[in-house]
């Protein structure tokens, strides 16, 4: 949501926000405080509005071409962010540039009926949320209706009542921790109770929407979820018109057992019971479009699973998925009646090479039954992890002996040579990983695209930026769908000194980078020792050119220089002078990765307020570049990024960063470059676009790169 409306889905995790049976992450919201009304007393949209521009201060109706409030005098439009051209309060798209300025959301209506919502114009009473569709349309996608939320920078009712319980929910944690899974707490609250599962669960797993808002009136409940319907394909649907994979299928299956495990404990397993209620993502992963509740008093059975692969996927004795099939048939008959056993049956069907589901270290949970015998064999952890290494939680329990992580049951540990331990056996962690409370899943990367284009700009004769991009991708096709190993070398230079020495140096950098990588860049990411030794031999080359031609002072030709080296998803970013790499992700919005060479930014690091530091007239003076001094007075800013969500990495010159230009229009120029579906090439065209409108002062160039990545679950 940008600055203004900081969300952290699951970024804080205090504690209280835990809800036991849960093996998913907490969630929380942060924010200020604000009064609470859970029914706020505004009046209600007046109907007959459709064609009217609703007055934000007086909610009086106005006619369209109104551009102040004939009631009260409030202004009744903004100026769009893209192009500044004044659009209506209500209207979701600027005319001039068709850039959104609401933000679309799918509502899920609970308990209510289609009636209520027929003639209305908003979901809420408050106006907030406007109806999107005609009713023609909401009546056939009831219970979903698409909805424009015109106060996206606002918070919502159910941040608010999260934030005003958060000193409530610390009592409770002290007192009656089991109360905060109390469906009534939250009822009371206005929340619908199902919203506090789609909370703790959506910040681990992507199978599940992100829930924006949430509240209950007397004659209905709704459920606000992120738009992405226009992104997934019914399952049913795909498999009825492409014939996929065997390695898709256990994926899908594999991916359908791991949510089961997450859906017992808040009973909602039917959710992956619904053939309709299961979709496929923009990178063919299965998500859900809703949880639905069990029936309390006929829950579902895991062996239901394998009976709806059998359906869904058309599986039969002569098909060519046979062995799946005959797993199917066993599974109903009760041989895998836990999670572990059915996931293990599946890693068997897997094609050789790609078997093993579990990464070596990764801790996986175990379900036993009174009696059993377990071989450290089967124990879901690294294989050349000694007995010795096991930590176990030992607290002479008996069989009846229960604990908050369910019952703890007599165990015999064995390996090859006889028993080695006999003990009540509740848990087992990594010794050195003891206070973790999750355990995060490598990424396997899955794209990596990129696109590049630099511009003279407005008012120069010559173009002294210069840029590469070199990238190298491998594919396979394996049990977790498509997976890639790339590597990619992407540099943006911009060069000065006069005349045409800025071109020649900013293009001899890029050069000398790129031949230094290829001979030197090994099997794994180059390290922080490598990426100096480039960058040092960059710089040598143009300050022995200047010497020799003995330039001096402003006369010397330099450089700067940034620099993104991509292995898989490893990530290392170097940088000198004053061009910049910008990351975007859903997750962390905008974040600048490199701090400006240059003397504002050098007072303030010593300690100088800002506003001092540049209202100092040399306050964007280099402090650094590539060039014009010997190699011990360079200090490139080297960094390194795991990357572990989808995320577009932007190299730019100053000519486009001028001016807060990609603080201000990133959310419409950047953020929909994360979706694989967005042209690149065409985003870059648009953002060199948009720097001429609004710098042009400079030469411009811009590099992205798009990467992708999904959870190893357990590929060497």
């Amino acid at each position: 949501m940008g600055n203004a409306t900081p969300y952290f889905y699951g970024a804080i995790a205090p504690s209280w926000l835990f809800l036991p049976g849960h093996g998913a992450k907490p969630f929380f919201f942060h924010r200020h405080t604000v009064p609470k009304a859970p029914f706020p007393p505004t009046p209600p949209v007046p109907k007959g509005s459709r064609d009217m521009v609703i007055c934000p201060q007086c909610i009086q109706a106005n006619p369209s071409e109104n551009r102040f409030c004939q009631y009260c005098g409030t202004p009744l439009t903004v100026p769009c962010p893209q192009c500044e051209a004044p659009v209506r309060l209500q209207q979701d798209q600027c005319d001039i540039c068709q850039t959104w300025l609401n933000q679309p959301l799918q509502a899920l209506v609970l308990d209510g009926s289609i009636d209520l919502f027929q003639s209305r114009e908003t979901l809420d009473e408050e106006g907030r949320y406007h109806l999107a569709d005609p009713p023609e349309i909401r009546a056939q996608t009831f219970p979903w209706l698409k909805v424009m939320d015109t106060a996206p920078d606002a918070s919502s009712y159910l941040e608010e009542t999260l934030q005003q319980e958060t000193e409530a929910f610390h009592r409770l944690e002290a007192t009656d921790k089991a109360k905060i899974s109390d469906p009534q707490l939250w009822v009371d609250m206005g929340i619908p109770a199902i919203a506090r599962h789609y909370l703790s669960l959506q910040d681990s797993f992507s199978t599940f929407p992100k829930l924006y808002d949430a509240w209950i009136r007397p004659d209905h409940q709704i459920l606000l979820f992120e738009h992405r319907q226009d992104l997934l394909i019914p399952l049913e649907a795909y498999c009825e018109a492409e014939t996929p994979l065997l390695e898709q299928l256990l994926q899908w299956c594999f991916q359908m057992v791991q949510l089961w495990r997450e859906l017992v404990p808040i009973q909602c397993c039917r959710t992956l019971l619904e053939p309709t209620n299961l979709y496929l993502d923009e990178d063919q992963s299965l998500v859900v479009e809703q949880l639905l509740n069990d029936d309390p008093e006929n829950p579902p059975a895991l062996e239901q699973l394998p009976q709806l692969w059998q359906t869904l996927f058309s599986l039969g004795e002569q098909s060519e998925w046979q062995p799946l099939y005959a797993l199917t048939e066993t599974a109903q008959e009760g041989s895998f009646n836990t999670v572990s056993r059915l996931k293990k049956a599946l890693r068997d069907l897997a094609p050789e090479g790609i078997a093993e589901l579990l990464t070596p270290g990764e801790l996986e949970a175990v379900e036993l039954q009174p009696g059993d015998v377990m071989t450290l064999d089967d124990l879901p952890l690294a294989a050349d992890l000694n007995p010795e290494e096991l930590a176990l939680d030992i607290e002479g329990l008996d069989e009846s002996s229960t604990s908050e992580d369910g019952p703890a049951y007599p165990l015999d540990i064995e390996n090859s040579e006889g028993n080695i331990a006999s003990a009540d056996f509740q848990s087992f962690t990594f010794p050195e990983e003891e206070e973790a409370s999750t355990v995060v899943l490598p990424m396997n990367l899955v794209s990596l695209e990129d696109a590049g284009l630099t511009d003279i700009g407005q008012e120069r004769d010559h173009n002294e930026d210069y840029f590469g991009i070199r990238t190298k991708i491998e594919k396979q096709e394996n049990l977790l769908g498509r997976q890639i190993q790339g590597r990619g070398l992407y540099v943006v230079c911009d060069g000065m000194g006069g005349h045409a020495a800025g071109e020649v140096a900013s293009a001899m950098a890029v050069e000398t980078i790129q031949d230094f990588f290829q001979e030197h860049w090994g099997e794994t990411l180059p390290d922080e020792a490598m990426i100096h030794e480039g960058i040092i031999k960059a710089n040598d080359v143009l300050y022995r050119i200047n010497v020799r031609n003995s330039r001096s002072g402003s006369g010397r030709m330099g450089t700067t220089l940034v620099l993104l080296l991509v292995q898989d998803n490893q990530v290392a970013i170097a940088h000198v002078g004053d061009s910049r790499i910008y990351r975007v992700s859903r997750k962390w919005n905008l974040e600048q990765v490199t701090v400006d060479h240059e003397v504002g930014q050098r007072e303030i690091h010593r300690g100088v307020d800002p506003d001092l530091a540049y209202g100092r007239p040399d306050a964007y003076q280099l402090t650094q570049a590539l060039g014009p001094r010997e190699n011990s007075f360079v200090e490139p800013d080297i960094n390194f990024i795991h990357v572990n969500e989808d995320c577009l990495f932007l190299l730019c010159s100053d000519g486009l960063s001028d001016n807060d230009l990609i603080e201000e229009t990133w959310k419409e120029s950047l953020l929909p470059l994360l979706s694989s579906r967005a042209n690149l090439e065409e985003g870059v065209r648009e953002l060199i676009a948009l720097g001429n409108k609004y710098n042009g002062h400079d030469n411009i160039t811009a590099v992205v790169v798009r990467l992708r990545v999904r959870p190893n679950l357990g590929l060497q």
